[in-house]
């Protein structure tokens, strides 16, 4: 047996993106960003191979397209859409609570994301003061590790997480992106 995660697109002036859903817990559980929708397409499919379902044990997650949902369920699936673009076009405009699920990740990881999610829109801060506030002052490679494998974007805000000396480095989607991000970020402050 399977569990379905259901996947859409965003259309913004800024950049493309893909949603993944998981609808029995209405949460985000993947973002990726990117011009080429085949290949955000490609990323999402290959998160999703990775992942084991938790129930029954060993089953796996499939993927398929929104058109799935049932009339009733669109509206949610919709809202948390909406909600998405509204952070990713509007960051200091309203702060607005996505419901957030991660399917992968070590309790190390974890921390570092919701740790992240902490950081104020219009800000950054350094590898190394991430891994003071989160306790680990020593674990700065294994913050950007974590970073590194941050698979809900925006939302969990690592382009806001920067070098010591303030150079833009390690953004899985591309420095020129994470600038952008940071500049609409600063210009809404």
């Amino acid at each position: 047996m399977s569990s379905v995660l259901v996947y859409d697109f965003i259309d913004s002036e800024l950049t493309n993106a893909i949603l993944i859903i998981n609808p029995l817990t209405r949460s985000l559980v993947f973002v990726a960003l990117g011009k080429s929708k085949p290949q955000l397409l490609q990323d999402a499919k290959l998160y999703v191979k990775k992942l084991k379902s938790p129930s029954p044990p060993g089953s796996k997650y499939i993927l398929k397209n929104k058109q799935i949902l049932r009339k009733e369920d669109d509206s949610w699936f919709q809202q948390i859409c909406s909600d998405f673009l509204l952070t990713l076009l509007s960051p200091s405009g309203k702060k607005v609570e996505i419901n957030c699920e991660y399917l992968s990740g070590t309790e190390f990881q974890k921390k570092v994301w919701e740790a992240t999610k902490r950081i104020p829109s219009g800000t950054t801060v350094s590898y190394q003061s991430l891994a003071k506030q989160i306790g680990h002052p020593t674990a700065v490679r294994a913050v950007a590790s974590a970073l590194a494998r941050n698979n809900i974007a925006v939302i969990i805000p690592c382009h806001r997480v920067i070098g010591i000396t303030g150079r833009m480095s390690g953004f899985r989607w591309g420095i020129p992106l994470k600038e952008s991000l940071l500049e609409r970020e600063k210009s809404l402050v």
